[in-house]
């Protein structure tokens, strides 16, 4: 079992998880994100048990906290082999191109785990299964934990991410999608930006999973 917490932060309202095994007490932070400080707040009084620092794909909304989080928890960085240079290069992840939030707000930090379709990692006594689904960008990833999908920004509560950014392509995108609707055992989906969600929710209403786009 699982506890989830929800932090949405800065002007992107990006969610970032703090998932905690219930049985170990070990916790892995999905995509660390803006207003680092209230992140680590967050985490301080659970730092040794910082695990994993799991990111969903290489932009820099979803990454910019994984080097400060590193150094105060010690946890892997986990991502995509094909995103991983968004971590090193801020004109791959595009904090180069969003003005005051600039490349100098990106601190560069290597990867510890690349991780590719399938992969399987362990929090405690909790399996995480890697999704690679890419679309969004080329390396972007949806993590499966129990029943949960944690979709980054694959896939929203009535939408989808955007295919237009560098790597993006929305051939990928619907394939990605198919593979997501055919997933048995997917309830609740936590998305990178907006309300969580379910599958059955977004199969009956988001018109790029039942058909309508």
């Amino acid at each position: 079992m699982i506890n989830v917490q929800t932090l949405t932060l800065g002007p992107m309202y990006n969610n970032t998880y703090i998932i905690t095994d219930e049985v170990t007490g070990d916790v892995a932070v999905v995509d660390p994100s803006f207003r680092l400080r209230a992140l680590l707040e967050s985490v301080d009084s659970m730092k040794y048990k910082v695990k994993l620092i799991l990111l969903t794909h290489r932009h820099f909304d979803h990454l910019l906290g994984a080097a400060a989080l590193k150094e105060l928890t010690g946890a892997k960085i986990a991502i995509h082999a094909l995103d991983k240079d968004g971590l090193t290069d801020p004109e791959i992840s595009r904090a180069a191109f969003q003005g005051r939030l600039s490349a100098d707000v990106q601190t560069p930090v290597s990867a510890d785990i690349h991780l590719t379709d399938g992969d399987l990692l362990y929090l405690g006594k909790t399996e995480i299964e890697v999704l690679h689904t890419p679309g969004h960008t080329e390396g972007s990833v949806c993590f499966m934990i129990g029943n949960a999908l944690f979709s980054g920004d694959t896939l929203f509560a009535g939408d989808i991410g955007r295919t237009d950014l560098p790597t993006g392509d929305m051939d990928d995108m619907r394939r990605s999608l198919r593979n997501i609707a055919a997933r048995p055992g997917i309830g609740a989906v936590y998305p990178g930006h907006g309300e969580a969600t379910t599958l059955a929710a977004e199969l009956a209403n988001n018109p790029y999973l039942n058909g309508e786009c």
